[in-house]
Parts: C-alpha cells; structure tokens; sequence
C-alpha cells in the first residue's frame, strides 16, 4: 500500500505543479514540479525515499522514450543520422573524455576511472526539460530538432561509458579494446534488437486488427506493455534497452499507416491513453527530482564547509566546461552536424539548450554503496556535483534564453478554426445523406465530429507533420 500511496503523491503533485503553471506561466513548468517534489520530501512517506534508478528507467524513462521514437518517422531518421551520430555517439564521448580528466585536474584524490564515471553520469541531454524550458520563446527549428535528436540517443552513449568507469574501478583495469567492443554491442545492439522486436510487435498488432481484435481493451495495454517488454528484452541480452525502445519507436512511427488499420474509436482511445501517460510521466520525472534533492544535501552536510563549496566550484567549473565542448563542437560543424554553416548564436544556443535532467540523477544514485564490503569511496561527493550541475543546467537557460530569443505571441486561431468548422459541417452532411449507415452508426459519428468544433487548439508541428504526410502520399500515388 505504501507504493500505492507514494504514486498517488506523486500524480496529485504533478496535477498541482500543471494548475499552478497554468496560472502563473512565467515560471517554466519544471521548477513548479520540481518545487512540488521538494514539499513532498517534507512527508515521512518520502523523507527517506531511494530512487531506484532501474525502476525508474524501465518504468518512467522506456515509455516517454518510446513515445519520442513514434514521433520521429523513418525518412527524418534518415536524413539526420549524420546528426545524430555526430551529437549522440561522438560529442557524447567526446565530453566524457575531457570533462573526466577534467575533473580529475580538479579533483586529484579521486580515481581516474570515477572521475570518468561522473563525466559520463552528466553527459546526456534531457529533451523534456529543454521543451518546458523554451515553451514561451521562439527556438529555430533546427536546433530544437538538433537537442531532440540528440537526446533521444545520447542517453545510452552515457549509461555505457558510465558502466565501463564503474567496472574498470572495480575490476582496477581498462582495456580500450574491450571497452570500445561493449560500447559498440550495447549501442548498435540496442538498435538492433529494437527494430527487430518492434517489427515483430508491429507485425502481431497487425495480425490482432485482422483478427478483429482490434478492441480498446487489447490494443491500448498492448501497446502500453510495448516498452517495457522490448526493454527487458534488450537488457537481458546485455545491450541498451533505452535505444531498443528509440528504435522501435520509430519502427512504430515508421509504420504508421499499416497501424491505422484499426478502428477510429481505439485510434483515439490510444492516443489519448498515451497522451495521458506521456503528461503524467513528464511531470513525475521533475517531481521525482525535487523529491531526491533534500537526501542528496542531506547526505553532504556533514563534511566540511569548506570541502562542500569546493565541490559547488567544481560542477561551475564542469559545467561550463561541458558548454565550451559543446559550443565549439556545433560551431566547426564536427563530424557533419549541420549542412550549413553554423552561426555563433546558434551554436551557443546548442550549447546552452544541453540541459540535464532526471536521467543524469537516476545514473548517479546508481552508484554502488559499497565496494568489496566497505563504502563506496567519493559517492556523496559524486552524487552532489550531479546534482548541482543538473540545477545549473536548468536555471541558466531560464535566465539566458528569454535574452536571446523572442517571446512566442499568441497564435491567431480565428482563420484556422473557421475552414476547421466548415470541413466539420462538410464531413456532417456527408454523413446526413449516405442511406447506406445505419442510425446507431450515424449517430455515433455525427457526435464524434461535433465535439471536434470544440477543440480549438492549434499544434503546428502537428499540421504541418499530417502536411508532410500528405505530400509524401500524393507524390506515391503519382509514382505508382
């Protein structure tokens, strides 16, 4: 009962950080959830709360990745591999190897190998907090496309690099062959088994629609159930589950068409299931954060003054550091980036919008407590620089970007509501006059388009996604 009560807390502190962001949206949503996790870790069911980082990713991090995968279709894969691997596999590495040997100039007491194991605990980039962070300016495209691609991939290249330091720390040797073989298998594996798997559910999800088992109470679990199991399936055989479920969510998006098959009723009964999740999930990562942020502080006070402002100067240091790699990685365009030349303002906004999130405290609780039965040496100081470099990453964006970037006006939804509505009524009388439906079906889908008069909301990216869908489409139908 305990869990139970724990995530109820958790959701109804989600639901208040939303109510209060909606009433004050000056602040960006993941300070009041995160504000809301910190009031929460006041309640004796918190107070000695543990993240537990394995939970944590199966459960939280596999369906918001997977939901992100859905979004990006194959040609846009494609078309930004080039990118990706550039932001995702060799900037990823990159920072770890300089900020690891930095960090060991700045700490010389602590091995080589943690000092690694800290650089890649702050390596990968969080999309969902850069999101909250830029709602209200206007970010160029490319560079919110460029974070986006980035994060959905650079999280493995860090969770990797970050399991060789520990063992290599362990184990008191590294071989960069051997190193570089289980970099190579967890990550290309991770795809692999991803896209196969999720073809394969693809395929089964096809095969239940033929079945006319296409109800919402097969296909809505089922496709809840899709991360964690190709998740689990990957980290059994030793390779990423996060990039297994990347991949298979772009298999999914990929084939988007074959799984529209389905009724339109569980289309939108998914879609909105997923689109719930996907909301809640978001706003427990940040609240979760707050949450493991008092035990975190708690667990450094006890040293030294002295040794504590240390550490705060070393993650400054850190992290600046990590936005020079960055700004100077987009800026001479390193390994294919961009295909144009890169300006100076969007190379620090590259830089900047690296920010870190949950997933970089979830790695760094997932240090061991101890090692060959005694404490494990420098974990509080390793976990505190994490922590204070993922708080750096969040508030100076807040407090740069408004400076950089115009503020996003309102958008003028009179013009697009008004052809909505008439292509609503066009879609009513089509129904009104086919003698071939029958009552029940006629009036049921004469509700259904009525209530989309009440839905006023414009997604641009979403029109110009069905857009994109629609060239793609007219120029095949010429083709074929």
């Amino acid at each position: 009962m305990l869990i139970f009560y724990s995530l109820i807390l958790l959701i109804v502190a989600t639901i208040i950080a939303n109510i209060f962001y909606t009433n004050f949206p000056s602040i960006p949503l993941t300070f009041y959830q995160i504000g809301c996790g910190l009031l929460l870790s006041l309640l004796p069911v918190f107070q000695n709360y543990s993240l537990e980082p394995e939970i944590f990713m199966l459960m939280v991090i596999a369906p918001l990745m997977f939901k992100d995968g859905q979004g990006t279709s194959g040609e846009h894969f494609r078309q930004s591999i080039h990118q990706i691997s550039s932001l995702a596999i060799f900037l990823a590495v990159a920072t770890s190897v300089i900020v690891g040997f930095m960090t060991h100039l700045l700490l010389p007491m602590v091995p080589l190998a943690l000092c690694f194991a800290v650089a890649a605990i702050v390596t990968p980039t969080d999309s969902v907090a850069f999101k909250s962070l830029t709602k209200d300016v206007l970010l160029p495209e490319k560079i919110s496309d460029a974070l986006e691609n980035e994060s959905l991939f650079n999280d493995a290249s860090g969770i990797v690099i970050f399991n060789l330091a520990l063992a290599s720390f362990v184990s008191g040797n590294f071989s960069f062959v051997n190193g570089l073989d289980r970099f190579l298998i967890s990550f290309f594996g991770g795809l692999l088994i991803g896209g196969i798997v999720g073809s394969l559910f693809v395929k089964l999800q096809s095969a239940l629609v033929n079945k006319s088992m296409d109800t919402s109470s097969v296909i809505v679990p089922f496709s809840i159930m899709t991360p964690i199991a190709i998740y689990l399936i990957s980290e059994a055989f030793g390779c990423s589950g996060i990039l297994a479920v990347v991949a298979a969510g772009i298999v999914y998006g990929t084939n988007q068409s074959r799984l529209k098959l389905t009724s339109t009723n569980v289309q939108l009964v998914t879609s909105a299931t997923w689109g719930i999740i996907s909301s809640l999930l978001n706003g427990v990562v940040f609240v979760l954060l707050g949450v493991t942020l008092p035990k975190v502080i708690k667990q450094i006070l006890p040293y030294p003054n002295a040794l504590i402002f240390q550490l705060v100067g070393d993650a400054v240091v850190i992290y600046l550091v990590m936005l020079v790699i960055r700004f100077g990685w987009v800026k001479l365009n390193i390994f294919h980036v961009s295909d144009h030349d890169i300006s100076t303002k969007e190379a620090f906004l590259s830089a900047i919008g690296g920010v870190h999130g949950t997933i970089t405290l979830a790695m760094a609780l997932s240090i061991p407590l101890t090692s060959f039965g005694q404490a494990f040496p420098f974990r509080d100081q390793l976990i505190y620089i994490a922590t204070i470099v993922i708080l750096l990453s969040l508030i100076i964006p807040t407090i740069v970007l408004p400076m950089l970037l115009p503020k996003k006006m309102p958008e003028d939804q009179g013009e697009f509501q008004k052809y909505r509505t008439k292509m609503v009524d066009y879609a009513i009388a089509q129904v009104k006059q086919d003698p071939t439906v029958t009552m029940i079906d006629r009036n049921y889908v004469l509700d259904m388009l009525n209530s989309q008069k009440n839905h006023t909301g414009v997604d641009r990216k979403q029109i110009q996604k069905i857009l994109a869908q629609t060239q793609q489409v007219t120029v095949q139908a010429v083709n074929d």
